[in-house]
């Protein structure tokens, strides 16, 4: 491609990722992982330290937002390049990207003078104030509660974006299928302690190591969540029904029916539900396609 060309679709890719990071989130890391993969790690990397510079002089929210999407795609398609297993490099980006988020969150906090649970408490009160549902929720629920759990939520807005990236935009020769996604078996483990430390933990005694586990079992459900929406696209692709049903029962089962959907990953890991049995039960199905 001829550079002039070449510098025009960086500076339309470029400037369309980064007004998706403030009016469409989720739309964004399509952007951000095309550009690594088209114009390489070191403009990647240029771009975002210093659109992320810029941002947070004209408006730090937005920055932030541009700074969290740029590392967790840039982290994540760093480590698969590196053949590092999907699971693996989502989860260590995601965890790195959340870390950053906090750390830049405390450095915003100590420049007003405040701590930082006080400044997420400021800013969770604002944004819930501007819907009546979250009104409702922050008078029946202690603030405190609301922001111990911000870790864990921020980890599924992330995942959820790498999932979009991984999913439409893939390097060339990688031909792995998402629908053969799984977890590795030792987060049932960690799923299982959590479990019991979120429910057996006296909240008030051990608040701290009680919300540390709530906040980890939820990553793991959410892991869950995204293995049962593989198992849930592995069945959809062998069944002959219509597209438009499909993405109808794709779309309740996957954003409407959160615990139906972890169920499913969950019971995968003693069922599963790709294995030749049930791949097997799904050929010999009249209905199932190829």
């Amino acid at each position: 491609m001829p550079v002039k060309n070449k510098i025009g679709q960086f500076a339309i890719v470029s400037l369309l990722t980064t007004l998706l990071t403030a009016s469409f989130i989720f739309m964004s890391p399509l952007g951000a992982r095309y550009m690594h993969m088209t114009f390489g790690r070191l403009i990647y990397w240029v771009f975002t330290l210093i659109s992320t510079v810029v941002l947070v002089k004209l408006l730090p929210q937005w920055g932030l937002t541009q700074m969290v999407v740029f590392l967790l795609i840039g982290l994540y398609s760093e480590l698969e390049q590196q053949k590092v297993s999907r699971f693996y490099a989502a989860m260590s980006s995601v965890a790195v990207s959340v870390l950053a988020v906090f750390f830049s969150l405390g450095i915003w906090a100590q420049l007003q003078n405040i701590s930082l649970s006080t400044f997420l408490k400021k800013q969770v009160t604002s944004t819930m104030m501007l819907s009546p549902q979250m009104k409702a929720l922050s008078s029946s629920v202690e603030m405190s509660q609301i922001v111990s759990v911000l870790p864990a939520f921020l980890a599924f807005l992330l995942m959820v974006l790498v999932f979009f990236a991984a999913l439409f935009i893939r390097p060339l020769g990688k031909n792995d299928k998402m629908t053969m996604f799984q977890v590795p078996e030792l987060v049932i483990w960690i799923f299982t302690l959590s479990l019991a430390g979120s429910f057996l933990l006296d909240p008030i005694k051990f608040f701290v190591l009680q919300k540390i586990a709530l906040n980890v079992l939820f990553i793991a459900l959410c892991a869950y969540y995204f293995q049962g929406l593989a198992v849930l696209g592995f069945v959809m692709n062998r069944v002959r029904i219509n597209y438009f049903l499909k993405v109808v029962i794709f779309f309740v089962l996957a954003f409407q029916l959160f615990a139906a959907v972890v169920a499913l990953g969950l019971s995968d890991v003693w069922f599963g539900y790709r294995s030749r049995v049930f791949k097997n039960l799904i050929k010999n199905n009249p209905y199932a396609g190829d």
